[in-house]
């Protein structure tokens, strides 16, 4: 892993690239952190904000939640990327 990192660093340094994004990591997983920072990268607190509405959301019973758990995990992989690509422009 790290040669990949350091081969994308040495191609984009190349192409002439001013930034790269070494992506998110959980405050928790501080073996990744200290391999980013070795990397040179800088640390930013990201905060995140969520809206819920409480009056809308209607919480599944512990017998639906694992039911649908147990189908879409008994279905093939072809049918689930479909589905996924289907459906995600819909959610959230």
């Amino acid at each position: 892993m790290p040669f990949l990192f350091w081969r994308l660093i040495e191609e984009s340094k190349a192409s002439g690239v001013q930034r790269i994004d070494f992506g998110r990591s959980d405050l928790d997983h501080e073996g990744l952190i200290v391999f980013k920072d070795r990397l040179g990268t800088k640390r930013r607190l990201l905060t995140y904000y969520r809206y819920t509405n409480t009056a809308e959301r209607q919480e599944a019973t512990p017998w639906e939640s694992h039911a649908l758990r147990e189908l879409f995990h008994s279905m093939p992989d072809a049918f689930l990327s479909t589905a996924g690509r289907a459906l995600y422009k819909h959610m959230g």
